[in-house]
């Protein structure tokens, strides 16, 4: 057994998380590298495939989920299936009182 000291107490605390004004500023550069890659593929779309337009892959890593809604909507769609299929192995694993650790590391 080990003991966790409980740092949301300490006078470190604030430095724990990110503030709401920095939460929003991601979220506001996010929005704006969104529309960002979606008007540059919607400008070059019709080069795009061509040897002389390519788009840098750097460029939209982590925002592949963004570039159009149904790319959204489907990504949600795995994670929350992803979610249930982890849920659903823990509680499975509560239920039987065997420590899975491995099956639900694969699962995850």
């Amino acid at each position: 057994m080990s003991i966790v000291k409980n740092l949301s107490v300490s006078p470190e605390a604030s430095n724990l998380w990110y503030s709401q004004d920095e939460t929003d500023l991601f979220k506001e550069w996010l929005s704006h590298r969104v529309r960002e890659v979606r008007s540059q593929l919607r400008n070059h779309s019709a080069l795009l495939g061509q040897e002389c337009v390519t788009i840098n892959a750097a460029a939209i890593l982590g925002l592949e989920k963004y570039l159009s809604p149904e790319l959204t909507e489907e990504y949600k769609d795995r994670r929350l299936a992803l979610q249930r299929a982890v849920l659903s192995e823990h509680r499975w694993h509560r239920a039987l009182r065997i420590p899975h650790s491995g099956r639900l590391a694969m699962i995850s």
